[in-house]
């Protein structure tokens, strides 16, 4: 069997070779001395150095300033972060990836109001249910209420009108949260002009290792620490702090090339074509909103999901689709189905999500491999 052609960018982006080389020096001093960041000898001193040259490359990309940026374990911690702070009211779109999802339900669990703003079919959030919510609140007498918005979804690409809705959000006098996971580099996201209060970043999406992530928040350190102990991260984040995994974020945001990833979008396009010209009745997701240049979600009625998958596994490709359930079973995506997809579309409907470095001789053989496969389910 030849090797998978990997088309799941969006889950997790391939180790970024400048990040594979700055961990692997960071490896050998490691091999002679132990570098923790918060030791007061030279090799400690060292550490601090890497540390917070990590911290400054990751701002730049983020356009927000080095004090801004705390790293954390992932963009799921930074959420449960801001969420687990004192709100009156929390405030979600039905479009947010599970980590603000849950973020909310285990605040509503704990007694905070909670309410999701419904989305659009062209697959963005309904801004005028989001004002209408957020006077609700107010009226209601809710002084402290958090509003989350995602910058790109995860599993159409689409593009939300997250500045707008900061905008909003500060009209009503409540605080605003991005999760730009998805947005880092891939789009024209600029936290100094977001208009959010807070957002959230995950290294993985862009080519470092997994397990390191950052809360990007104006103003510096207001919020009250979710992991105590000692004084690490400005005292906002305790614990020794994961070195190898900012060494790799910051190298792999230092070396990202923003340009390529937006030309990509010609590749997506050429895809969608192909398959749209092969194959009568296939239903792509968010095509007449701006979108993630690498991203397309398309449904093919009739023909599930977790069948798809597990052909284009055997072929030799890696795609996703929507949620996956405890049971390991794919569950409708809340994503689609907030979109106005019927449970059968919803369950047919795979990701296809790829970087610039992806060959398009790559994407071309998997769209004969994805017609040939239709072919052959809708010939049953």
């Amino acid at each position: 069997m030849q090797p998978t052609i990997y088309l799941d960018w969006n889950a997790s982006a391939p180790l970024a070779p400048a990040a594979r080389l700055a961990m692997a020096d960071a490896m050998e001093a490691m091999a002679a001395a132990g570098l923790n960041p918060s030791s007061q000898h030279t090799h400690g001193r060292n550490a601090r150095l890497w540390l917070e040259k990590a911290r400054k490359q990751v701002a730049a990309l983020a356009h927000a300033t080095h004090d801004q940026i705390t790293f954390t374990a992932g963009a799921t911690e930074a959420a449960n972060w801001v969420f687990t702070q004192q709100w009156d009211a929390v405030v979600v779109s039905a479009l947010e990836h599970d980590c603000i999802r849950a973020a909310a339900h285990a605040a509503e669990q704990r007694g905070v109001i909670r309410r999701d703003v419904p989305a659009l079919a062209v697959g963005a959030i309904d801004l005028s249910a989001l004002d209408a919510t957020l006077s609700a609140l107010t009226d209601a007498g809710a002084s402290k209420v958090l509003v989350a918005v995602m910058a790109a979804n995860n599993e159409t690409g689409a593009l939300q009108p997250y500045q707008q809705a900061a905008q909003l959000a500060h009209t009503h006098g409540a605080a605003f949260l991005v999760d730009a996971a998805q947005a880092l580099g891939k789009m024209a996201f600029n936290f100094s002009t977001s208009g959010a209060d807070f957002a959230i970043v995950s290294g993985h999406k862009i080519g470092a290792p997994a397990g390191i992530g950052a809360l990007i928040q104006r103003g510096g350190g207001d919020l009250r620490p979710m992991i105590v102990g000692g004084g690490q991260e400005s005292r906002r984040r305790a614990g020794t702090e994961n070195i190898l995994g900012a060494i790799g974020f910051g190298a792999a945001a230092a070396n990202f090339d923003a340009s390529a990833w937006r030309a990509a979008a010609e590749k997506r396009d050429l895809l969608e074509n192909t398959l749209s010209s092969g194959a009568k009745g296939l239903v792509f997701f968010a095509p007449t909103i701006d979108r993630l240049p690498t991203t397309s979600c398309v449904a093919a009625p009739g023909w599930r999901a977790e069948t798809q998958l597990m052909q284009f596994d055997l072929a030799g490709f890696a795609v996703s689709a929507g949620s996956a359930c405890s049971s390991g079973k794919l569950a409708a995506s809340h994503v689609l189905r907030a979109m106005g997809a019927d449970d059968e579309l919803a369950t047919s409907a795979i990701r296809i999500s790829f970087g610039p470095q992806t060959p398009q001789s790559d994407l071309d053989r998997f769209a004969e491999t994805y017609l040939r496969l239709w072919s052959r389910a809708a010939s049953k």
